[in-house]
């Protein structure tokens, strides 16, 4: 063998030996990675875009992708196919960025071919050039990520169901994190605030919603707590965003920590209490006003003269004013606690109105009643009780309460005026007895002097003339004008006793034919001055038989008693009210000693009754003038 060909043979077999020591170190690299490839949950490949032959996948994948990447031309391709429609349109974006940057991080998700179950895959890629293959190299890993996306999708759904409850809820939900910024409000305080979703702010800027008088309470007692990380309950004013009032809220917030013990921040819930607040201040307000009612009116009772007596349902004394005691002769505490019926009810007969009322307050209503009462020194009293039902705050009647009245001395006053009523009427009606024998003494009188010497006188001319056997025409004139005069006597004495019916021919007319009566005789002359005919209807029926009879009892005492020459009537109307004037021009009277008589008090009796007014002038001598006026009607 020549020296090159050994030459030729000791180069040849060097090289062999460092091939075989290349290639065993090159096995040795790629079993070292495979081995720590495999140990570890993701899917690596590389990919030959031109040289499939030259790609490399870790046995990860069948398992994770549902097939043999080296049973497919393009494994990439194949697993393009897998990705579901939910995600392949974020799957094609980022292989698109992929192409442009040559890196990408794609998360997506697909549908396994053998298990049909979903997984979500997140995908690094790199783009390399392989200079000594010539060739572009996609070298990637694959990691299942679905507990991940699992428990992200549980928490983004907890949170979701959260979130929806606490906008449903009336009152304000929030949430702060470790730096004490609020990073969650519900509906109602994004309301309240005037926030939106995206705003976020500090805790401590809740102070410019404080009222001033709060501010410095409420941020002592939150930095306290928050240093402790412990819970903090405050009660504050806060002003509102729309309108811009202050409403009355109480927060209550409690610290929220990990498992390992982290301070995470707070979560919080805002009530807002301001109808609370009002109904509290008005029930502080209705408590003090009712102190001070029951005050002034216990003050009330113990200077009432009335007595006030409570008691409850079984008619047990619980409370009586110092008039009630003594009313009844007793000490206060010596009727406390004593059932009053038996103590003070007097009559046996008034025992059933006394139950009858007593059943009336425990139906809740109230009464009004009298009875007979026991002092203590056995003294009875007369008392007029106006009882009334005592309630518990459940509306239930627990009592009574009741005033009474001692009217002893007023039933004694009263029956003394109902005897000396009595003894009135008794004497009242031995005037009227009296005046009716008086009037028919003075219609036997007129008749006698009248009627009876007139009837007497014709008598005797008869006598003469029957004597005399003949009759001139002068006697008999002077016959028939006698019969004459006593015919209209007698009509006038009945004009006078009977008037005529007022409803059918009116005041007017019979006034006149009352003075035409009265005209027959020669003294006195009478002169009538009345209201026109269509005025009558002015006075009603009653009102005008008062008058008539006035007129009648005028003009009765002008005969008897005046000696009058001339007589004036008068009888008109303003537009309130009908006036009469009677003027006679006889002897008159000292209205200061003038005994008033019947007649007198009769008329101004009728014009009382009808509120009227009566003037008498009178002087002795110069007349008399009666004025009387009374409403229209």
């Amino acid at each position: 063998m020549s020296t090159d060909q050994k030459f030729d043979t000791l180069i040849n077999s060097n090289l062999s030996a460092e091939k075989k020591s290349l290639e065993q170190e090159v096995y040795d690299t790629r079993f070292k990675l495979n081995l720590l490839l495999e140990i570890t949950d993701a899917v690596h490949y590389i990919s030959y875009r031109t040289q499939p032959g030259k790609s490399f996948y870790t046995d990860c994948w069948e398992k994770l992708l549902g097939f043999t990447p080296h049973n497919v031309a393009d494994p990439l391709l194949e697993k393009s196919k897998l990705v579901v429609i939910d995600s392949l349109e974020a799957y094609e974006s980022a292989w698109e960025l992929f192409q442009q940057t040559g890196f990408a991080t794609i998360k997506y998700q697909l549908q396994h071919p053998k298990t049909g179950k979903r997984v979500w895959i997140e995908e690094v890629v790199h783009k390399k050039y392989d200079v000594v293959a010539n060739d572009e190299v996609w070298a990637g890993t694959l990691r299942d990520i679905s507990g991940v996306e699992f428990y992200k999708e549980y928490i983004e759904e907890s949170e979701r169901r959260f979130k929806k409850i606490a906008d449903s809820v009336p009152i304000m939900i929030w949430v702060s994190d470790e730096k004490d910024i609020i990073v969650y409000n519900n509906e109602k305080a994004r309301q309240f605030f005037g926030l939106t979703e995206e705003d976020q702010y500090s805790v401590g800027q809740m102070s410019e919603w404080v009222a001033d008088e709060y501010k410095e309470i409420v941020t002592t007692e939150w930095d306290q707590k928050v240093v402790k990380r412990e819970p903090i309950e405050v009660e504050m004013a806060l002003k509102t965003a729309v309108p811009r009032e202050y409403k009355y809220l109480s927060l209550r917030a409690i610290p929220r920590f990990l498992k390992s013990g982290e301070f995470i921040g707070y979560i919080g819930a805002t009530y807002d209490l301001t109808n609370e607040y009002k109904y509290k201040q008005q029930a502080e307000n209705s408590l003090q006003i009712l102190r001070a009612s029951e005050e002034k009116f216990r003050t009330l009772f113990e200077n009432l003269e009335l007595g006030v007596l409570e008691v409850d349902l079984q008619d047990k004394i619980i409370y009586s004013n110092e008039a009630f005691s003594n009313m009844l002769g007793y000490k206060t505490e010596e009727i406390s606690g004593k059932i009053a019926h038996a103590l003070f009810l007097a009559k046996k007969e008034e025992v059933k109105t006394f139950e009858k009322n007593n059943s009336l307050r425990e139906k809740g209503k109230g009464s009004v009643y009298e009875l007979t009462l026991q002092r203590k020194d056995g003294k009875l009293i007369t008392t007029v009780i106006s009882g009334a039902p005592v309630f518990d705050l459940k509306g239930n009647v627990r009592g009574s309460v009741g005033i009474h009245w001692d009217v002893t001395k007023i039933r004694a006053l009263e029956q003394s005026i109902r005897e000396q009523e009595v003894r009135k009427e008794q004497e009242l009606t031995e005037a009227r007895l009296q005046a009716e024998d008086q009037q028919r003494y003075e219609i036997g009188q007129d008749l006698h002097d009248g009627v009876g010497q007139m009837l007497a006188y014709i008598n005797v001319y008869i006598e003469l003339l029957k004597s005399k056997g003949t009759l001139t025409k002068k006697e008999l004139s002077n016959l028939e004008t006698a019969l004459q005069n006593t015919i209209q006597q007698v009509r006038t004495l009945s004009r006078l006793l009977a008037p005529p019916e007022l409803k059918d021919i009116g005041l007017r007319e019979s006034i006149r034919e009352l003075i035409a009566s009265c005209s027959v005789m020669k003294k006195p002359t009478f002169s009538l001055d009345i209201y026109a005919a269509q005025d009558d209807y002015n006075l009603n029926l009653s009102k005008k038989r008062m008058v008539y009879r006035v007129v009648q009892e005028l003009l009765n005492n002008t005969f008897k008693h005046a000696d009058a020459a001339q007589v004036k009537l008068s009888l008109q109307f303003d537009k309130k009210n009908f006036h009469l004037v009677y003027e006679d021009d006889g002897r008159g009277f000292d209205q200061e000693k003038i005994r008033r008589g019947i007649g007198l008090d009769s008329i101004q009796s009728r014009i009382k009754f009808h509120q009227g007014t009566l003037a008498i002038d009178s002087q002795p001598g110069k007349g008399t003038t009666t004025r009387i006026s009374i409403p229209i009607g």
